[in-house]
This record gives structure tokens, sequence and C-alpha cells, in this order.
């Protein structure tokens, strides 16, 4: 019983850790974004 919820437990760690990876990803993507979007409106 208590090997179960261990393993559920590491299963649910394992998501969000995924979850907060892909959203520190979105994060940083949509700041390169925006820096990108500020240099190409400086240069044009």
């Amino acid at each position: 019983m208590s090997v179960r919820i261990a393993q559920s437990l590491l299963s649910a760690m394992n998501r969000g850790k995924f979850f907060c990876g892909q959203l520190g990803f979105l994060v940083a993507s949509g700041r390169m974004m925006r820096i990108i979007l500020e240099i190409w409106t400086a240069i044009f």
C-alpha cells in the first residue's frame, strides 16, 4: 500500500517538474520574443 502511494507521489512530482519546466520555457521564449521585437523596432 505505502509503495503504491510513494510511486504515485513520485509520478506526481515528475509531472509537476515537467509542467514547471514547460511554463519556464514558455516564459523565457516570450521574453526572448519581446527582446527580439524591441531590437527589430529599434533597427527599423
